[in-house]
């Protein structure tokens, strides 16, 4: 599940995201550029979490298996 720290842990730069806090907020901004802006920050905020979710399957100390299930010697 995508978590807010998703978006502000490099994937977008400060402007990006002042930019599109900002377009957002403004009434007069058409729904459109609204639902890409959003789109755009669920997809990135997605690909955050799979590379998070990828990295901590693939580090057997942290998750205590390996990537193929199989149990890892914390001894």
């Amino acid at each position: 599940m995508p978590t807010r720290s998703d978006l502000s842990d490099g994937w977008l730069s400060p402007d990006e995201r002042e930019e599109i806090v900002r377009r957002n907020i403004a009434d007069d901004t058409p729904l459109v550029d609204r639902q890409r802006d959003l789109s755009r920050l669920l997809a990135i905020a997605t690909a955050a979490s799979r590379a998070r979710e990828a990295a901590r399957n693939a580090d057997p100390t942290e998750s205590g298996t390996s990537a193929d299930g199989a149990r890892a010697d914390k001894s």
